[in-house]
């Protein structure tokens, strides 16, 4: 892959920081992450205050 904008790599940051960084994750949570779109992704995580209420917001959204 190649030609990702200066946002982009800003946002795939901010997304690994806030999932990965210091949190142990099962393999079901990343898997429960990784159906979710990359736009819907960033709209959770900009909108939760901690990754409890974000796994709240994708589970309430993403899984059936």
């Amino acid at each position: 892959m190649k030609g990702f904008s200066y946002r982009n790599i800003k946002y795939m940051k901010q997304w690994y920081l806030f999932w990965i960084d210091k949190f142990s994750i099962g393999q079901q949570v990343v898997a429960q992450i990784f159906q979710i779109p990359w736009g819907h992704n960033l709209a959770i995580i900009g909108k939760s205050k901690d990754r409890d209420e974000a796994l709240f917001l994708s589970k309430q959204n993403y899984t059936k």
